[in-house]
């Protein structure tokens, strides 16, 4: 509900769609995908604050020691991205050079990692070919 005030206040072109990952976006049908997952592994120690905060465990907490939703979303964004189109993900701090990683085993191109204001790599991304 947010996201879709903000981007009616913005007159912004953007879709939004209900389904587990991408698997309600149609093929070929963006040029961007911007996404937060879930990327917490079950025994980081920040999580119980986290949750007793009111975040809910399920919007931090990914399998395969955090990294498992970012791996889905790095192979299912093929799927739907344009040629040309862009995957950006933030992660963990320490998570970057597995997302690089797997974003070139995926064939994207131009696979590189942004650094927040503390200087750790938090947003790694790549570019369809």
């Amino acid at each position: 509900a947010v996201a879709q005030a903000n981007a009616r206040r913005l007159a912004a072109r953007i879709g939004y769609w209900c389904g587990d990952w991408l698997q309600a976006v149609s093929a070929g049908s963006v040029d961007l995908i911007l996404s937060n997952p879930p990327y917490l592994d079950a025994a980081d120690p920040h999580l119980p604050a986290l949750i007793a905060s009111g975040e809910p465990e399920a919007a931090l907490r990914a399998p395969e020691s955090g990294l498992g939703d970012l791996l889905t979303l790095i192979r299912e964004a093929k799927g739907v991205l344009r040629t040309g189109g862009w995957l950006l993900l933030e992660h963990g701090w320490t998570q970057a050079p597995a997302v690089r990683e797997a974003l070139l085993d995926q064939g994207y191109v131009e696979v590189s990692s942004e650094r927040d204001l503390a200087g750790h790599e938090r947003v790694s991304g790549g570019r369809v070919p």
